[in-house]
Parts: C-alpha cells; sequence; structure tokens
C-alpha cells in the first residue's frame, strides 16, 4: 500500500513538473521553434450559437454560444502537449465547466491524460493537456481542439477575441504552443475573430449628449438646505474580515488548484527563491512535514484531480 502511495505521488509530482515546464518555464528555453510558412496552425472560430463569414461571428444578443480553438495543422512530427490563450473581453461572459477536461474535444486529452485551466484575468482563459502521464503518446489530430461556452453581451457590441502565441508580449510564457515528442516547444500561427453581437458596437465616441440637469441659474427666492453641522454620530462602515484561508491555496486567489501546486514545484527548483516569496506561502507545506516539496505539489494535485478530499491537507 505504502509504495502504490510513493508510485502515485511519483507519478504526479511528474506530470505536474512537466505541466510547470511547459505553463512557467518556457521563456527559460532556447529550443523554441517558430512555425515555418504552412506549419502548424491554431485558429478560432464560433461552432455552435452563431454564423461565421470569414473572421467575423455574428450572434444574437445575450445568447449563448460555444467559441472553440481549432487545431488547423499539426506539427509534422506530432505533439505531445498542446495550449491556448484565448483573450475575449468584458462585452463576453465565460462559463467554465466544473472541469477542465470537459472543455477539451481533442480524443487524446482523456482521463489519463493532464488537462490544465486557469483564467490568469476575468477577461482571458488559459488551456492545456498532455497526451498522458508516464506514457505520452504522440498525436497528429487536427480539428476542434477546445469549446469554450459563452454568452454575448445583452446589448450590441463587437469584440475582437484574440487567440495569442507563445511570446506575445500580453500572453508572454502563456501563449499558444505545441511540445513535440522531443519535448521542444513549437510555436503555431494563430488568427483572432470579431464577435458581433446583434447589430454590432457602434463608436465608442458617438455617445448621445444628455442634457445637464443642473439648472445654470438658481432662482434667489430658493432655500439652500446646506447642514452647518456635521453629525458626530456619523456611521463608520465595518472592516472587512479576511475570508478563511484554505490550506495549499499558496497564490491566495481563494481556490487550490493546479497553478498552487506548480508554484511549490518552482519554488523546489530554485525558480522562485524560497516559500515566503509566495503570497500565502504559510499555505505551501500540505502535509506537515516541514518542507515545501513535489511532494506537497502531488497532494494538490490528487485534490484537484478529485483523488483526494481538500480536508486532508494539513497545513
Amino acid at each position: 500500500m505504502e509504495r502504490s502511495k510513493r508510485i502515485l505521488g511519483l507519478g504526479a509530482a511528474a506530470v505536474i513538473a512537466l505541466l510547470a515546464m511547459t505553463f512557467f518555464m518556457a521563456d527559460n528555453l532556447t529550443s523554441t521553434t517558430d512555425a515555418a510558412e504552412g506549419g502548424p496552425e491554431m485558429a478560432l472560430t464560433v461552432s455552435e450559437g452563431g454564423t461565421c463569414e470569414g473572421s467575423t461571428c455574428t450572434v444574437e444578443p445575450g445568447a449563448a454560444f460555444t467559441l472553440s480553438v481549432e487545431v488547423l495543422t499539426a506539427p509534422a512530427e506530432g505533439y505531445i502537449l498542446a495550449q491556448s490563450y484565448v483573450v475575449f473581453g468584458s462585452d463576453l461572459t465565460y462559463k467554465p465547466t466544473d472541469l477542465p477536461l470537459d472543455e477539451f474535444s481533442f480524443p487524446e486529452c482523456s482521463p489519463a491524460s493532464i488537462a490544465l485551466r486557469d483564467q490568469l484575468d476575468p477577461e482571458s482563459v488559459l488551456s492545456g493537456c498532455i497526451t498522458g502521464i508516464l506514457v505520452r503518446p504522440v498525436s497528429t489530430y487536427t480539428g476542434n481542439f477546445l469549446n469554450y461556452s459563452m454568452n454575448c453581451s445583452a446589448g450590441d457590441s463587437s469584440t475582437l477575441v484574440q487567440l495569442l502565441p507563445e511570446g506575445d508580449p500580453i500572453a508572454l510564457t502563456n501563449g499558444a504552443l505545441f511540445k513535440d515528442p522531443g519535448d521542444n516547444p513549437i510555436i503555431p500561427k494563430v488568427s483572432n475573430i470579431t464577435i458581433v453581437c446583434g447589430a454590432g458596437g457602434g463608436d465608442p465616441t458617438d455617445t448621445p449628449d444628455v442634457p445637464d440637469e443642473t439648472p445654470t441659474n438658481t432662482p434667489d427666492d430658493v432655500p439652500v438646505d446646506t447642514p452647518t453641522n456635521t453629525p458626530t454620530n456619523t456611521p463608520v462602515p465595518p472592516t472587512s474580515t479576511p475570508s478563511e484561508q484554505q490550506c495549499g491555496d499558496v497564490n491566495d486567489n481563494e481556490a487550490v488548484d493546479a497553478v498552487d501546486a506548480l508554484l511549490i514545484l518552482q519554488v523546489e527548483a530554485g525558480l522562485i527563491d524560497g516559500a515566503d516569496r509566495l503570497p500565502k506561502g504559510d499555505q505551501a507545506d500540505v502535509n506537515g512535514d516541514g518542507n515545501v516539496d513535489s511532494r506537497d505539489a502531488a497532494l494538490i494535485q490528487q485534490v484537484v484531480a478529485g483523488l483526494l478530499d481538500q480536508d486532508r491537507l494539513t497545513c
């Protein structure tokens, strides 16, 4: 039994280490290959709930639709991991599924794989999947890769939705890429789309003039009811009480997720100079052994995968 636990822990740690390298360490790699003309390519489209003409897709105001990431061309040598980074703006609403895996239509992304999703801010989403844990099948799949459930704005709007590549000034190390069987990152060509809700958004400068309701001339006989004495019993707003800290939530986003595991691995690898550099480093030692290492990361990953109850973490 103890041997099985060790194997599970090592397997989870290996997976997290690979994902950590892919999602957070790509800027340290020197073997990155840009897609050549006619090489790997990803694109965005609306696969359900709208109609597309070229790079413009129209959806009814307030309606639900499916924003999809497609692999148009795979790397010639195949790939063991693919990730995407989509920026969708403030007029569209993203409705994440309970599990990241549920958003993938990539056939090699299965329960035997590792799917990761993170919202680095409310207007973007990062997703990736590795084809296996210890054995990583090579995929040459092309077609629908990811499906995001979205809602259009209630009023007319027009939004440029961007699929950003690795190295983009906004995406940085989180952008779209593949990893070939030799673990080398390959940056694909990408394309964006415009989502038009209803008739689309007008020129933001065309704001209708609103009449100034403040009269310019105040009659002399209108009393001005201005208190001269400020009440002494002005209510003081209550001081907010911080939410209860969750063991394992080292980035303090009020959730224990794969990102916490990756940050812990960066601490162990020396990429982060100690757990005290994390927003909530005191929540990193989830097995209570006095160390912050891959064992803690593996336990968090087991919580994320539903293999371990979160209350089993002890900080």
